[in-house]
């Protein structure tokens, strides 16, 4: 699991309203929904914010930024 405010990327599944290999900041897991976490995307210019997804991010480290 990514770190809290952490700059992750989404692994899968395709096909859904987040993007494969998109960076994403990880604001953590949803204390009730245990395996579901919020994310935002920062570049997107509305910084859209999404709720309740499987935790299928992993932390980017400092070369693929």
């Amino acid at each position: 699991m990514p770190r809290q405010y952490s700059i992750c990327k989404y692994t899968g599944p395709e096909g859904g309203t987040l993007k494969i290999n998109t960076f994403y900041v990880f604001l953590g897991e949803i204390p009730n929904m245990p395996g579901h976490c919020i994310v935002f995307d920062y570049h997107n210019p509305k910084h859209q914010i999404f709720a309740g997804y499987h935790i299928n991010f992993v932390e980017v480290n400092e070369e693929e930024l």
